[in-house]
């Protein structure tokens, strides 16, 4: 999108593109063959939206998928390409925020789980450590046997609970 819009023609901003792509990430990106058959294929005067095609069927990324149905769409029926290109850009950009939004919101609620799990055996602890009199009601006492072990069983069915709300897809 931005190599469109500061002047280059379709072909050239692909190509500029994939230059950009690998000062950044050097070799190492996943879709670089790809691409590399892409430029060429320009190179040698075939149509960028041909190839683009057939590189979103080989790798199986919608986005691309995406980016091809347009290209081909916008040179077959005209428009304005640049503000098109645009605007899919802004939204795998979004796609991508919202996404990585979720994944943090993910790992925040998966800690505090593990944190909640933890703090009754640490206060249990605690209290062992500082006052070891005052839980001998709990642990000495046929009642505080039943009583510490229905509450361990809670414990280990929260937990298991709690891992599948968290296996998200």
């Amino acid at each position: 999108s931005g190599n469109l819009t500061s002047g280059y023609a379709l072909e050239g901003a692909f190509c500029q593109t994939y230059n950009d792509m690998k000062k950044q990430y050097g070799d190492t990106f996943l879709i670089k063959t790809g691409i590399e058959k892409c430029i060429n294929g320009v190179q040698i005067n075939q149509g960028l939206e041909k190839l683009f095609e057939e590189f979103a069927e080989s790798v199986g990324i919608e986005e691309i998928a995406d980016c091809a149905k347009l290209l081909s769409l916008s040179k077959q029926y005209g428009g304005n390409m640049i503000s098109m290109i645009k605007r899919v850009a802004d939204n795998i950009a979004n796609r991508l925020s919202v996404e990585q939004e979720i994944e943090t919101m993910e790992a925040q609620k998966k800690l505090e789980g593990k944190i909640m799990l933890v703090a009754p055996f640490a206060i249990v602890a605690y209290m062992r450590l500082t006052n070891p009199g005052y839980l001998d009601l709990l642990y000495n006492t046929i009642f505080g046997h039943f009583v510490m072990g229905i509450t361990l069983i809670i414990i280990v069915l929260v937990g298991i609970w709690m891992n599948r709300i968290l296996k998200i897809k």
